[in-house]
């Protein structure tokens, strides 16, 4: 199965992927494994593929890529949980090519959401302004209080370029809230979803780690 996190960065993607996976026993994660240090722009994927800038831009904005290995990637693994960049915005590009497809979205609060990602990107990952800023919203240095709205109008065109899609396929698409993250709701929606419900694993809460 192919289980594909569509929320935007900063929504919990890597607790709900990685609690995905683990009841999955699935060993591929794409995302985890990025190299942001060797290249100006690029981002590499170890042992996948590489993205550049005009691939970041085009997969969350037109759902497509121009590097072919992105496609062969998802292609040539069956059994696999991956999240962001490249695959968050190909949803409908995985949705029409492959029927053991699943989609995961989690909403959050746009303003909790711009502190976090700008937290994220200036304080803990501050090298990255020119990598993520530049495709997701434009911004080439730091993200700051003036680019509040902006941010908001690119997450919340995601969000409802998702749901618009998947509103005719209910069984296809799983919405969480991100409020739920960590509790036993969340972790009983996510299994039924999935079709694993007999399991003792728990999810991780990120709310207090880089959420």
């Amino acid at each position: 199965m192919r289980v594909v996190y569509t929320g935007f960065l900063k929504t919990g993607s890597r607790s709900i992927c990685d609690f995905s996976k683990r009841i999955l026993n699935y060993e591929m994660y794409q995302g985890n494994h990025a190299d942001l240090h060797s290249h100006p722009t690029d981002i590499f994927f170890k042992n996948a593929f590489t993205m550049n800038q005009s691939d970041m831009f085009s997969c969350i904005n037109k759902g497509v890529v121009s590097n072919k290995t992105i496609y062969d990637y998802i292609d040539r693994h069956q059994d696999i949980v991956v999240k962001e960049f490249p695959y968050f915005g190909m949803y409908k590009y995985i949705h029409d090519n492959y029927d053991n497809s699943k989609f995961i979205i989690c909403i959050r609060n746009s303003d909790e959401t711009f502190e976090s990602y700008k937290n994220f990107i200036n304080g803990y990952m501050p090298h990255m302004y020119h990598k993520i800023n530049i495709p997701l919203l434009g911004i080439p240095g730091p993200i700051n209080d003036e680019h509040k709205e902006k941010f908001k109008l690119v997450y919340e065109a995601h969000n409802y370029r998702v749901l618009n899609f998947f509103k005719d396929k209910p069984d296809k698409l799983l919405v969480l809230n991100f409020e739920e993250i960590g509790t036993k709701t969340f972790e009983n929606k996510i299994s039924t979803f999935i079709g694993i419900e007999n399991h003792d694993i728990k999810m991780k809460n990120l709310k207090d780690y880089n959420a």
